[in-house]
Formats: C-alpha cells, sequence, structure tokens
C-alpha cells in the first residue's frame, strides 16, 4: 500500500503513494460497514487531508511496533506466541492485496491491554474493552470468551460491552438490510469458482496451522475456549464476509497465542523431517501447477507460493511429530 505509485486509478509518482491512501481513508469514512466503525475514524479525522497518507502509514506502522514491544514485556520468556503471531499469513501480509488492513492493529493493541490490566486496573481494562468494540464490532467475539475462561464474565461486564455497541446503532436504519444483503452476497461470493473456493479454505489454513499443532499443549479450557470461537468465526467469515481477507481469522489466533503456555521444544526425529519435505515438494507442485492464481493479490510481487511451501513443510514436520511420536518429549 506504502509503495502504489503505479496504481491504474492514480498514476502518481510520489512514494509514499499519497493519493491512493487517502482513497482508503475516504472509502473507510463512506462505505457504511466502514463508517460505523468510530476509533479508526475519529483517528483518521484528526490529521489534515494533506498527510492523511502519511498519518495512515506512520499510525499502522507505530501500532504494530508497540504492540510488539508490549507484548514481548508482558510475555517474558515466553517468546513463541509473539513469533507465531507476527510470521501468521494474515499479518505478514498484512497491507497487500487481498488483505486490507485498515482497523486491526488499533484493534490488537487494545485488546493487549485489555488482557494485560484485567488483573491489575479494572478501570483500565474497561478503557480497553470498550476502544476494541469501537474499533471493530467483532471484538466481543474475543472478550466474551476470554472473560468466560477468567471467570469474570459478569453483569458489570456486560454493560461494558453493551455500552461499546450503541454507537454501531445509530449509523442509519439500514444496518438489519445490510446484514441481510451481505449474507446473501457473501456466501456466493467466497464459493462462486474454483479460484475463491480453494482460496477461502487455502488461506484459512495457512493462519491456522502452526498454531493447531501447539494448541494441543494447552490447558483444557483455553482449547475448549478456542476451538468454540474458532468455529464461530470461521462460520461468520465463511458465510458473512470476503474469506480472501484473511485478517478476518486473527481474532480466534491472538486469542490462543495471548494465553499460550511456555511449551518445551524438542528436535523432530528424521521421519518428521521427511514428512516436512515431502509436504512442501506436493505444496509446490500445487502452487506452481497454475490451477490456481489469487483473486486478489498481485502473484508476482506478493510471496504467497513461498509462504505456502514453507509453512506446508512446517505442517508436515509437526503433524508427524503430533501423530507419530512416541512419546511426550518426542512430540
Amino acid at each position: 500500500m506504502f509503495n502504489y505509485s503505479d496504481w491504474t486509478d492514480f498514476q502518481e509518482k510520489e512514494i509514499p503513494a499519497q493519493k491512493y491512501l487517502q482513497s482508503v481513508i475516504d472509502y473507510h469514512r463512506e462505505f457504511p460497514a466502514f463508517a460505523r466503525r468510530w476509533f479508526s475514524n475519529f483517528w483518521y479525522n484528526l490529521f489534515p487531508t494533506s498527510i492523511s497518507g502519511y498519518s495512515f502509514i506512520f499510525s499502522e506502522w507505530l501500532a504494530m511496533v508497540v504492540l510488539g514491544i508490549l507484548w514481548l514485556r508482558r510475555n517474558g520468556q515466553n517468546i513463541l506466541p509473539v513469533f507465531l503471531f507476527f510470521l501468521s499469513f494474515p499479518v505478514l501480509f498484512a497491507w497487500f492485496p487481498s488483505q486490507y488492513t485498515f482497523e486491526e492493529p488499533f484493534l490488537w493493541l487494545f485488546l493487549l491491554g485489555f488482557t494485560t490490566y484485567l488483573s491489575k486496573n479494572q478501570l483500565a481494562s474497561s478503557v480497553f474493552a470498550l476502544l476494541a468494540i469501537l474499533t471493530r464490532e467483532t471484538a466481543l467475539l474475543f472478550l466474551l470468551p476470554w472473560l468466560w475462561v477468567e471467570s469474570r464474565l459478569s453483569l458489570r461486564w456486560i454493560l461494558v460491552m453493551l455500552l461499546g455497541i450503541v454507537p454501531y446503532f445509530f449509523q442509519g436504519n439500514h444496518l438489519s438490510t445490510e446484514i441481510h444483503d451481505r449474507w446473501q452476497l457473501l456466501v456466493k461470493y467466497n464459493f462462486q469458482n474454483q479460484t475463491f473456493s480453494i482460496e477461502t479454505i487455502l488461506y484459512f489454513f495457512l493462519t491456522f496451522f502452526p498454531t493447531l499443532f501447539f494448541l494441543f499443549q494447552q490447558p483444557k479450557k483455553d482449547r475448549k475456549a478456542f476451538l468454540i470461537l474458532l468455529l464461530i468465526n470461521t462460520f461468520l467469515v465463511f458465510f458473512g464476509a470476503k474469506a480472501r481477507e484473511s485478517r478476518l481469522h486473527l481474532i480466534p489466533l491472538f486469542f490462543i497465542l495471548l494465553r499460550w503456555k511456555k511449551v518445551d521444544l524438542h528436535l523432530p526425529y528424521r521421519t518428521a523431517y521427511l514428512s516436512g519435505i515431502l509436504t512442501s515438494m506436493l505444496a509446490g507442485i500445487f502452487f506452481y501447477s497454475e490451477r490456481w492464481t489469487p483473486s486478489g493479490a498481485m502473484i508476482e510481487t506478493v510471496w504467497i507460493r513461498e509462504y505456502g511451501i514453507l509453512w506446508a513443510g512446517i505442517f508436515g514436520l509437526t503433524a508427524t511429530m503430533l501423530i507419530f511420536g512416541k512419546s511426550t518429549n518426542q512430540k
């Protein structure tokens, strides 16, 4: 997005692509589904139009940097979940087509603040929860299971969340009609042909491949909450959103990674290495067979094929360790 200086509609020569980035901000202010997201639109309205493209770049970058720093400080030596998050498909490809990340960095930052202060400062935690909901309404999918796992779901927290939802119902009377129309449209959109169907399923697996392996080593209540959240979120994404925008899968991923308990890693055995190599080769045949090309991304400039081959190898290696390991240590 920073380098779209040759974007068809603008043909601008400056970098960053100020006109294109301004059009992104304007679109989010005008399109009903995005216009009601109060925080991000409020934030970008603080900056003059002449520098709003630069403010977009700086704000998104700063939010991601602060998120990483605070998360590392929060986790201490347990850095594996931080690496898994920042190397996940929706984050690593966040600002390429077809991800179109906009308010997510703010959302992740506020959710981190909520989880960090939940046991330390109830007022601060409530403020972060409200900001997360005002940034993106789907924050509720994260907040409810987190409070349930922490055994803190109470009337007070329900009131806090209701307070955050209220502004969404003052954005005009189009909400119910829009939801109905979107469901009718997007069910067909995500599975309209072979390209879109493959993309819908593939981007889901690219997001969750490594996490699902380590999930088995987490506490039972956390696993249960994650799987319920994953089921609900995946259903909503597949049938109520554009599933190729895999950033929409990040709420359950972020949930389980923030709850990550440190695990001991052991060197894989020979069979696992062979499985990883074989799985990478099969993925390479698929990605370079020209039977599928991403519908939104520019395949020549985005390393989706290479990422998919690498992640397939990791999946083959870890799946073999999980299934055929002779002991807990080997797994």
